[in-house]
């Protein structure tokens, strides 16, 4: 799964993370190919009105699934990321220089 980075100190970080579960609303795509060679794509609406994974999978369950690639919000996580840190950072340090 190609992931397109720009901010090579966020990369090192999100490379030594190891993902147990994937938020709903960090998946951007969701591409299936099954065993007769089809591919189907799920995003979008479609995507934002499955509530886990599991809903996912259960769609297809029966359809002979070969692969299932996931395409993740990479911008969307680094920013709520930094986001989240900056917030938790400004609580314990009252520096102005803090965006």
């Amino acid at each position: 799964m190609p992931i397109e980075r720009k901010d090579r100190s966020f990369d090192k970080i999100f490379d030594e993370v190891t993902l147990d579960k994937i938020p709903m609303e960090f998946i951007s795509r969701v591409n299936i190919t099954f065993s007769d060679g089809s591919q189907t794509e799920i995003s979008g609406i479609e995507l934002q009105n499955m509530d886990s994974e599991h809903d996912i999978l259960k769609r297809f369950e029966h359809d002979g699934v070969l692969d299932v690639a996931i395409q993740l919000d990479y911008s969307g996580i680094k920013e709520k990321v930094s986001n989240d840190v900056k917030q938790v950072l400004g609580t314990m340090f009252k520096d102005p220089d803090i965006d």
